[in-house]
């Protein structure tokens, strides 16, 4: 109970901190719209990153192709490459349905805006978040991991504290 009304309040809150006009909808969509490829940023690059094989890449990084050792690097450590994407992908996809909420609940009720809010998002998700960027990484494993292997290393590095106790509870589990 007591977390249902502190999602209410959360939804009033936004409210008054968010007037219903024109811009604010327009910086909310566009908010929306980089959380969405942040998503599709991420659940491509754990496919593409986990669809070379260790020879492929090993070949790769021989031939000198640009970022490929930074892909050999990156596999060395396979948990924690995926770790960090599924918390990456995570973060994004929690914040872009709370966003859409806090935005949909300006126009109607908190239980229609809630629900309004899961399905759009579900939907967006799938489709441009999942499907899309996945079956392009499924097709091109090798050129879009050297293109977003400097960008995933980083991540990699921002969210290693996050990824270290994510990875100690799994071992615990």
């Amino acid at each position: 109970m007591s977390a249902w009304i502190y999602g209410l309040s959360i939804l009033e809150s936004a409210r008054e901190i968010i007037p219903a006009n024109s811009l604010a909808i327009i910086v909310f969509i566009i908010l929306i719209l980089v959380l969405l490829g942040l998503s599709a940023f991420f659940s491509s690059a754990e496919i593409a990153m986990f669809s070379l094989s260790k020879h492929r890449i090993d070949a790769m990084a021989t031939e000198d192709v640009p970022n490929a050792k930074v892909v050999l690097g990156l596999r060395e450590r396979p948990q924690n490459l995926l770790v960090t994407l599924l918390v990456g992908n995570n973060i994004v996809n929690i914040a872009m349905a709370s966003v859409t909420t806090s935005v949909l609940a300006l126009y109607f009720t908190e239980g229609i805006a809630i629900a309004l809010a899961t399905f759009t998002i579900t939907i967006l998700v799938l489709v441009f978040g999942e499907i899309i960027p996945k079956s392009y990484a499924i097709k091109n494993p090798e050129s879009w991991s050297v293109k977003i292997a400097r960008v995933v290393d980083v991540f990699e590095s921002v969210f290693a504290p996050v990824v270290f106790i994510f990875i100690r509870l799994a071992q615990i589990i």
